[in-house]
């Protein structure tokens, strides 16, 4: 019988407004396990990290290790979690902590293993939506769909930053991928202007020997404050170019709260700027 897991990993998830306990929920009904790495976060992640623990003790496995000082290492953090997932799993998937599946998409990841058992598959690919600043708008950012849902045992590795499951030399034998309709919500590039720069600057310091911190934060900081990501300045290219759309589907219900929250505090700042450029 086929058996699915997913695992994951979680630093300052609180600090850097990351959705990762939604996450986590979004996935937890059809998975039969769930591995999380906290990496010893500086706010109340870990904490946040047990109680979700304690409300599916069957299934979650909580464990911790020092995060990461080069984008290099990430996929090592994500291949040595993958490891911890129990023996008798047949087939994995790795959720990123700012991802979440939307309920209607649930049915057609669960049948995933036995569909790539079906098809003489070893490896599964789905499609995105990234957010950016808002719920109500999507934007190209670098992949719309990535391999994410592997056999065990058939050498497939996360491979870089932790984007995608590869094998030797990151090479993706296509003929062994199946693709689907499953669809990720990204909500990497949706939050508060505080958290949005403070999340930025701490994950592009990883990226510092291919030339970033990219030179637009810089600019930013200086033209708008230290503590301040305005989304619009960043990407303002695809507002030009108009690859940013208005997202009028409904959100995952894991998400309620925090699109709640989000909109309650007033963070939804680019909508009246992207109508502007838009007429959406």
């Amino acid at each position: 019988m086929n058996k699915l897991a997913a695992f994951s990993y979680i630093y300052n998830g609180t600090k850097f407004d990351i959705p990762f306990i939604e996450s986590v929920k979004s996935v937890i009904d059809i998975v039969d396990q769930f591995v999380l790495t906290e990496c010893y976060s500086e706010d109340d992640t870990w904490e946040r990290c047990l109680s979700l623990q304690l409300e599916y003790p069957d299934k979650i496995v909580l464990l911790r290790k020092e995060w990461v000082s080069h984008f290099t290492e990430i996929s090592r953090l994500a291949n040595w979690t993958m490891l911890q997932i129990r023996d008798d799993i047949t087939h994995i998937m790795q959720l990123q902590s700012d991802e979440v599946i939307h309920e209607r998409d649930l049915p057609a990841l669960k049948e995933l293993p036995d569909k790539i058992e079906r098809e003489g598959k070893t490896a599964a690919r789905w499609k995105y939506l990234h957010f950016l600043g808002s719920p109500s708008i999507t934007f190209p950012f670098c992949y719309s769909e990535l391999v994410r849902v592997i056999k065990r045992g058939e050498s497939w590795r996360i491979i870089g930053d932790g984007v995608q499951f590869a094998k030797t030399d990151s090479y993706i034998p296509e003929n062994e991928v199946l693709n689907t309709e499953v669809e990720v919500f990204h909500y990497g590039k949706m939050k508060s202007p505080e958290k949005g720069f403070q999340k930025e600057i701490s994950f592009q310091d990883l990226f510092t020997d291919l030339g970033f911190p990219d030179p637009k934060m810089k600019q930013m900081q200086d033209t708008l404050g230290k503590d301040y990501c305005d989304y619009i300045y960043l990407f303002k290219d695809h507002i030009l170019n108009k690859t940013i759309k208005k997202f009028e589907n409904t959100h995952p219900k894991a998400m309620e709260d925090y699109l709640l929250q989000f909109k309650n505090n007033g963070y939804e700042q680019l909508s009246s700027e992207v109508e502007k450029y838009l007429k959406i």
